[in-house]
């Protein structure tokens, strides 16, 4: 199932961006077939650099704002 975005849950950012990451060819290629009418939706290399780091961003949010939870991994 594709993760949605929700704006009170930080972890739903950072499933949407690591689903996006592992599932890149797939989405490309829908996004950028045309009978499928999904053009404007298709990302190019800026955002996908962006998606790229995006999940380490939020991890680290996470580790500075809680870091004893990190301690017991």
């Amino acid at each position: 199932m594709i993760p949605r975005d929700v704006r009170t849950r930080w972890n739903s950012t950072y499933d949407m961006l690591y689903f996006s990451q592992n599932y890149r060819p797939a989405i490309d290629a829908i996004t950028s077939e045309k009978s499928y009418k999904l053009r404007r939706y298709e990302l190019d290399e800026t955002e996908w650099d962006i998606i790229d780091r995006g999940p380490g961003i939020c991890t680290r949010g996470l580790q500075e704002s809680n870091p004893l939870f990190f301690e017991r991994l």
